[in-house]
């Protein structure tokens, strides 16, 4: 894979010097790291007590060569979680036709970025898909390969540039973009309701982006790709990062390693996989539980 085919990755860090050295570190175990560009977007502490720790998260991001190319911007004042991302992204792909998003909370296999760059190069041309995903729900799948739905996930996820340029964060206009049949659809079908993100933030109760990636994504009938075994571990849901909380059960789990995956051509949701990811959501017990309570934080604390 030559140089110019490979996607520039875009880290967003903040008070948590040891989850972004542990980030670092998987990313640098990618062979497709030492070819690759970092763009590092540290945001500026909010309260005087954060400053210890985001200077710590400097000298990690300083301390080596992570990738071929690193780039640091420091922000000076705090963005928020939502502002420092949707502009970090923006400002990547002012100079990029794609872009590799993941946070200090995100760790990656190391085929990694191999999968991500495969695909993004594989659907470049085909406008109906639209979004990327190294994560997926733990299925207890035995073989590794990818399927089409409709619902974003952003831990660890891709895009391109001319997908990117229809996004919008208008909390009030959003509300009346989905019909009541949209709004179900939206939902997943009923299993998860991802529409009282969107009237949280309308109420300004909270201020996220991604669950406006997934509304443009959603409206524009765009298709998401996902891993049948995931390839990213979220090890952040120990309090830590912003709107987080704490999870006993952590997303614990171990890579499975392969280079092989086949990508679909047929532009349609997989029924089957959407039927299992259903199965998983469907309530039995503190499983499940579990299971809903992630998928709404990575929506809210986006």
């Amino acid at each position: 894979m030559n140089n110019s085919d490979l996607a520039p990755i875009c880290f967003f860090c903040y008070r948590r010097p040891a989850h972004t050295l542990k980030v670092l570190e998987s990313i640098r175990k990618n062979d497709l790291s030492r070819e690759s560009v970092l763009y590092v977007f540290i945001d500026k502490e909010k309260k005087p007590g954060d400053e210890p720790l985001v200077s710590r998260v400097k000298e990690v991001v300083l301390s080596e060569k992570w990738c071929g190319n690193i780039y640091i911007v420091e922000r000076d004042k705090n963005f928020g979680l939502a502002k420092n991302i949707i502009d970090g992204i923006n400002f990547v792909l002012k100079k990029h036709k794609k872009v590799i998003v993941l946070e200090d909370d995100i760790e990656v296999a190391s085929n990694f970025l191999l999968f991500m760059n495969q695909a993004l190069n594989f659907y470049e041309s085909n406008k109906k898909v639209w979004h990327v995903s190294g994560w997926n729900y733990d299925l207890k799948l035995r073989r590794q390969s990818t399927f089409f739905w409709r619902v974003m996930n952003c831990w660890g996820w891709a895009t391109w540039k001319d997908r990117w340029e229809s996004f919008s964060k208008e909390p009030t206009l959003a509300l009346d973009i989905l019909s009541e049949d949209d709004r179900a659809l939206f939902n997943l079908d009923g299993y998860v309701n991802f529409y009282k993100q969107l009237e949280a933030n309308a109420r300004g109760e909270i201020n996220t982006w991604a669950i406006y990636w997934y509304l443009t994504i959603f409206v524009n009938k765009g298709l998401c790709l996902n891993p049948y075994i995931s390839l990213v571990k979220n090890i952040g849901l120990d309090g830590t990062g912003e709107n987080s909380i704490v999870e006993k059960n952590k997303n614990k789990f171990n890579f499975v390693i392969s280079n092989k995956w086949g990508f679909p051509t047929e532009m349609t949701e997989n029924t089957y996989m959407v039927k299992l990811i259903k199965n998983r959501l469907r309530p039995r017990g503190n499983i499940c539980k579990r299971t809903l309570r992630r998928i709404i934080r990575s929506f809210r604390s986006k």
